[in-house]
Formats: structure tokens, sequence, C-alpha cells
């Protein structure tokens, strides 16, 4: 170990990558040889039943009416960044999550990056 205690990291995430690669292999073969039934859930599923935290409150979800404008103009791109940043503080949340598809994110970040 150096003396900014590197080693250490980096021992640690081997040793959770290794943990991981097992997780995955024991979803593979239960799902590729015991699962004709049905009975073994999807990687979701899998992951959350594994999990040694368990949450016990639901999550919300929320979604945006939807806007009936071109997806390709930039004004309904800048509007959805600003209706998305607004809802954002309204729910005191830290960040803001936006999916768009290729054609509004070449346009989103070409209005962010201005």
């Amino acid at each position: 170990m150096n003396s900014s205690g590197t080693t250490d990291v980096v021992a640690e995430g081997l040793v959770a990558i290794r943990a991981m690669a097992m997780d995955e292999l024991a979803w593979l073969a239960c799902r590729a040889l015991f699962n004709t039934s049905c009975t073994v859930p999807n990687w979701n599923g899998w992951v959350s039943k594994m999990s040694m935290e368990q949450s016990t409150t639901a999550s919300i979800v929320g979604y945006m009416n939807p806007i009936f404008h071109s997806a390709t103009d930039y004004a309904t791109v800048q509007q959805c960044l600003l209706t998305s940043i607004q809802a954002t503080r309204l729910l005191e949340q830290t960040y803001t999550i936006v999916t768009f598809d290729l054609a509004m994110a070449k346009i989103a970040y070409n209005i962010l990056w201005q």
C-alpha cells in the first residue's frame, strides 16, 4: 500500500467485481437450468431479491405532460429542458434526469453548450 491507500481501494474494488461476477454467473445458471416454470426472476428482480438492503419505501415516479410540438424544434427541446429543471427545483432534488432520443439529444447538447 502506498501513502494514499490506493492499493486497498484497488483490492476492495477487485473483490467487489468478483462478487458481482459470481452473482451474474449464479443468475445465468439458474435462468438457464432451473427456469422451466419461470420462477427465476429477470435480472432486476434477481438483484432486488439478492440485495441485503431491502427498501421499505415505495418509489414515486412521475411523468411530464406530453408536448405536442415538433421534437426537432429548438424551442421545444429548450422548453423540455427548462420544464425539467423547474420540476427538479420544485421537488428539491439534486439532479435533473432527462431522456431524449438521438435527434433531440443532439439539439439539447447544442443548447447546453452554447
